[in-house]
């Protein structure tokens, strides 16, 4: 399936020529090498979308149930895509993503774990935080715009702007043989940050007031999740 990736690609780049106002910013960052590329996530589209945006080739983590949607699955295995468990740490996935990182590839993924329901950023998972400490790659943080807008076929006749900003790459620092788990999800955030300084102000979401200056002593993430419990 891998020698499908060009073909693919490519069809993906007509299609969004064709259905999308498209347009890609700041490639000019994209650096050769080891490399995690982290984004935002809006829509089934957005994978797709990194894939013809980008040039050169690209492996995602994704959600295991992803695997058995027929629209997604070619996509997926043409690329190679890592195979996911949420709910739990996932240490498979994670030692193949990060195997494929220190060999010198590019992997991508959404660290907000799903797509964002209102279009704001939500709190990052600690896990991208541990692959960038773990590996040392530096990160290349994307802001994905319009997708939200592409979520049912019949939107494509609108044609609407989409965009991929691309920032400039960055280190948290690494490699770092057993990250702890406060220490990812403060990499996560920062991480988050990066994204959230390239989204429009409204989209900023649960990073707002970071990218404005604020910290907390708790990482933004967990101060999330605990919350979360302790209203359940």
């Amino acid at each position: 399936m891998k020698t499908l990736y060009s073909p693919l690609r490519a069809v993906t780049v007509v299609l969004l020529r064709l259905f999308a106002r498209w347009r890609v910013e700041g490639l000019e960052h994209l650096p050769s090498g080891p490399l995690i590329i982290a984004s935002n996530h809006l829509s089934l589209v957005d994978p797709p979308l990194l894939v013809a945006s980008l040039t050169r080739r690209v492996r995602f983590i994704a959600k295991r149930e992803a695997f058995f949607n027929p629209l997604m699955a070619p996509l997926l295995l043409a690329g190679q895509s890592i195979p996911l468990n949420r709910g739990a740490v996932d240490r498979r996935a994670l030692a193949t993503a990060e195997a494929h990182i220190k060999a010198g590839g590019a992997l991508a993924l959404f660290p907000e774990g799903q797509r964002s329901r209102n279009g704001q950023l939500q709190p990052g998972k600690a896990g991208v935080g541990f692959l960038a400490l773990r590996t040392g790659a530096p990160l290349l943080p994307v802001a994905i715009t319009g997708t939200e807008r592409l979520r049912w076929p019949w939107q494509a006749l609108l044609r609407p702007a989409v965009t991929v900003r691309f920032g400039a790459p960055f280190s948290v620092g690494g490699p770092v043989e057993r990250p702890e788990r406060q220490s990812a999800q403060a990499r996560t955030d920062e991480i988050m940050e990066h994204i959230a300084a390239l989204l429009p102000e409204p989209r900023r979401g649960a990073y707002g007031g970071l990218v404005d200056g604020a910290r907390t002593a708790t990482p933004l993430g967990l101060a999330y999740e605990q919350g979360t419990e302790d209203a359940s």
